[in-house]
């Protein structure tokens, strides 16, 4: 069995070890019975190697966000930038769609996204608007009541509203 200090010696290459172990298995109990077997390591040895293996893994999870979108923007500008300059329109349109994606230019918004993150006044002004035109029940919300409304402008028959 290894010994405390035989650990601290080669200690980094088992943490790393255990460290994969946990993320392999995804489960502690299971990656102690595999680290006693494989590094002959019990006790309160083995509960310190699985204690620095999750401390490794959660040092790991830790990243800087905007440096990491920093750097997949800046790889794909030098892709697009080398497409282009190789005259590879195809590469060039897909790098532009994933600076696209990364930058969250593609972000779907829906009325209701929309309606929340509208001033309240400016919502009541628009439902007062839309109860107004008498084309539907008062009390819904306003997507609903916005249904209504473009279905009687289109002269479409709009009987219950849309369960949510």
């Amino acid at each position: 069995m290894a010994s405390r200090k035989g650990l601290k010696k080669s200690g980094g290459d088992y943490v790393r070890r255990a460290a994969g172990l946990l993320a392999t298995l995804r489960d502690a109990d299971a990656a102690r019975v595999v680290c006693r077997r494989e590094f002959g390591v019990d006790g309160p040895d083995l509960d310190a190697l699985i204690a620095d293996a999750k401390a490794e893994l959660a040092s790991a999870a830790e990243i800087d966000l905007r440096v990491e979108i920093g750097t997949a923007k800046k790889r794909l500008e030098d892709l697009r930038d080398r497409a282009k300059e190789a005259g590879d329109l195809r590469a060039e349109l897909d790098a532009i769609k994933e600076l696209n994606k990364l930058c969250d230019l593609y972000k779907q918004t829906s009325l209701a996204d929309v309606a929340s993150a509208a001033e309240p006044a400016t919502l009541a002004l628009v439902r007062e608007h839309l109860e107004g035109l008498d084309v539907a029940p008062k009390d819904l919300p306003i997507e609903e009541l916005a249904r209504f409304v473009a279905a009687a402008f289109l002269g479409k028959e709009t009987a219950q509203p849309t369960a949510e």
